[in-house]
């Protein structure tokens, strides 16, 4: 309830901030608007699925600025009981402003790649009646297609919301071998829990902030 209410505050904000900005620039001459049109943008991201990195857009000076590529990437750790996880998360796309001054409402539509190298520990082998436990590696590749919907604020100073999905196929679980001393097992596991990670794809939910000129 509690996150609810913070991102229903946060929507609010940031659609004030966006309303302030139009009315103040809508008494500005042609040349002077085209001149405070914001072209880069670079901040970061906190939320699902990639917890923390970094974002990079770009509003082009094509289709009254209402095309905006953008790239986000971040690399993060998991630890859950005895699964450990390393992830790195790229995305690549297209943000389209439904305003021409790069900011306000958009539509997201891009592609991302989700890399997890996954450590299990505590496995179980066993050979001629005795037991041994050790660990095991796999690797998880995640390819989707994301569709977003967002605000962001003008100014030098951003702040941005974004919620959507990324559509792909998630394995139910992960096969692999492990070695121990000269002992090979195979090995099936869960899907480790990543942050927005279901069944039918990614989750994608996050708060933006940073620095256009």
């Amino acid at each position: 309830m509690k996150s609810k209410l913070f991102y229903f505050f946060l929507f609010a904000c940031i659609t004030q901030m966006s309303a302030q900005q139009i009315e103040g620039q809508d008494s500005l001459s042609q040349e002077d608007y085209i001149k405070k049109v914001k072209r880069f943008s670079i901040g970061a991201k906190l939320g699902i699925p990639n917890l923390g990195g970094g974002t990079l857009e770009i509003v082009l000076p094509l289709l009254q600025n209402h095309i905006a590529p953008y790239v986000d990437y971040s690399d993060f750790r998991i630890t859950i009981q005895d699964t450990k996880s390393s992830i790195t998360y790229t995305e690549f796309g297209t943000n389209i402003y439904t305003n021409d001054k790069g900011s306000g409402f958009f539509v997201g539509l891009g592609s991302s790649k989700l890399d997890a190298d996954i450590e299990f520990e505590n496995l179980n082998y066993s050979e001629n009646g005795q037991s041994y436990t050790a660990s095991g590696n796999a690797t998880l590749a995640l390819n989707t297609f994301n569709v977003k919907v967002g605000l962001k604020s003008g100014g030098k100073f951003f702040f941005r919301f974004e919620v959507g999905y990324g559509f792909g196929n998630v394995p139910e679980d992960i096969s692999f071998q492990s070695t121990y001393n000269g002992i090979t097992e195979q090995f099936t596991e869960d899907i480790p829990e990543i942050p927005g990670l279901g069944q039918n794809g990614l989750l994608i939910s996050n708060i933006g902030l940073g620095f256009a000129f």
